[in-house]
C-alpha cells in the first residue's frame, strides 16, 4: 500500500514538471515568465553581491557581539536582495506594459520605466540604497564619457587620461576628508579615519603593530603578557657574568638589559647545553613575533617553550 502511494506521487510529480515545461515554453507568455524570473535573478543576484561585502565590513569596522554582527549582516543582505528583486520586477513589469501598448519597444520605455523603478524602490536614503546609487553614479559618468567620445561631442583624447582623473580623484576625496568631511558618506569617512587619522596615534608595540587602537581586551592581555612572560631573547657571555637581555612579548615598549653578575660560574655560567637552548629560544622568539598578529595571544603563549620559566627564576 506505502509502495502504490509513494509512486503515485511520483507520477503526480512528473505531471507537474512536464506543465510546467509545457507552459514555459509558450511564447505569449514569455513577457510575464521574464518578469518572474528577473524578481528571482534580482534577489539571488543581491544576496550573493550583498552578503560577503556586508561580512567582510562588518568583521573589519564593527564593534558589537557576534550576534549583533550576524543580524547586521542578514539585515543588510536582506534589504540588498529585496530592493534589487523589487526593481527587476518593476522594470521589466512596466517594459512590457509599454510596448504591449504601443506595439513596439523604443528606447524612452528603458528610460522611464527605470525611473519609476528607482523612485518607487530606492527613493528611500538609506544606507543601502545609497550605496547601489553612488556605485551606478560612477558607472553612469565612465559611460557617457566614452559615449561622448563615439558620438563626436568630445574629441578623442590623444593621451590615456586615466593618470588624470586619478589624481584629480584623490585630491578632491582628500581635501573633502581633511577640510569638508561631513560631506562624505560615513562609511568613507570611517575608511579615512582609519587610513590617516588612526595611524598618527599609538603607546606601545601594541597598538603600533597588532592592533589599530587599544582596547580593554587587547590591554588587559598586553598586561598579562608583560607580567607572566618573560622571555630570554639573547644571552652572550662578558667578563664574569651574563649580560641578559630580556624582552616581554608586546607589552614592554622598552629592551631591558640586565647584568647578572654570580658568585661562582655556576649555576648561571653558560654551558653547552644552555647555549643549545638559547639558540633554539632565539629561533622560536624571531618566528613567534612574525606569526603573533596572525593567531593572535592566546597561539603564541601556548607555543612558547616552558622552559622560558627557567630562565624567569634565574633572574635577579
Amino acid at each position: 500500500m506505502a509502495g502504490g502511494a509513494m509512486a503515485g506521487s511520483r507520477d503526480s510529480l512528473r505531471a507537474l514538471l512536464r506543465a510546467a515545461n509545457a507552459l514555459l515554453q509558450q511564447r505569449r507568455y514569455h513577457a510575464a515568465l521574464a518578469v518572474i524570473k528577473g524578481f528571482r535573478n534580482g534577489a539571488v543576484y543581491g544576496a550573493k553581491i550583498r552578503a560577503p561585502h556586508a561580512l567582510v565590513m562588518t568583521f573589519l569596522f564593527k564593534s558589537g557581539s557576534l550576534r549583533e554582527k550576524l543580524r547586521s549582516i542578514a539585515q543588510a543582505t536582506y534589504a540588498h536582495s529585496r530592493n534589487l528583486a523589487y526593481f527587476v520586477f518593476t522594470y521589466k513589469g512596466l517594459l512590457a506594459a509599454q510596448s504591449r501598448l504601443q506595439g513596439k519597444k523604443i528606447p524612452f520605455h528603458s528610460f522611464l520605466a527605470a525611473c519609476i523603478g528607482g523612485w518607487l524602490v530606492f527613493g528611500d536614503n538609506n544606507p543601502i540604497n545609497s550605496q547601489i546609487i553612488m556605485y551606478l553614479l560612477s558607472r553612469i559618468l565612465f559611460g557617457l564619457s566614452r559615449l561622448a567620445v563615439e558620438k563626436g561631442y568630445i574629441p578623442q583624447p590623444r593621451q590615456d587620461p586615466f593618470p588624470l582623473l586619478a589624481a584629480l580623484v584623490w585630491g578632491t576625496v582628500l581635501w573633502l576628508f581633511e577640510y569638508h568631511r561631513d560631506t562624505l558618506q560615513p562609511s568613507l569617512q570611517s575608511s579615512m579615519t582609519y587610513l590617516y587619522e588612526d595611524s598618527e596615534v599609538w603607546h606601545d608595540v601594541s597598538d603600533f603593530l597588532i592592533y589599530n587602537k587599544r582596547t580593554d581586551s587587547n590591554r588587559r592581555l598586553s598586561v598579562s603578557c608583560r607580567q607572566e612572560i618573560l622571555v630570554l631573547g639573547a644571552a652572550c657571555p662578558v667578563s664574569r657574568g651574563w649580560t641578559l637581555i630580556s624582552l616581554s612579548i608586546w607589552g614592554h615598549s622598552r629592551l631591558r638589559l640586565r647584568p647578572c653578575v654570580p658568585a661562582s660560574p655556576q649555576p648561571h655560567g653558560p654551558t653547552a647545553g644552555d647555549s643549545a637552548w638559547h639558540g633554539q629560544v632565539q629561533v622560536v622568539l624571531a618566528a613567534e613575533l612574525f606569526l603573533c598578529p596572525l593567531r593572535g595571544y592566546q597561539a603564541v603563549l601556548k607555543e612558547l617553550p616552558r622552559s622560558a620559566a627557567v630562565w624567569k627564576h634565574r633572574m635577579p
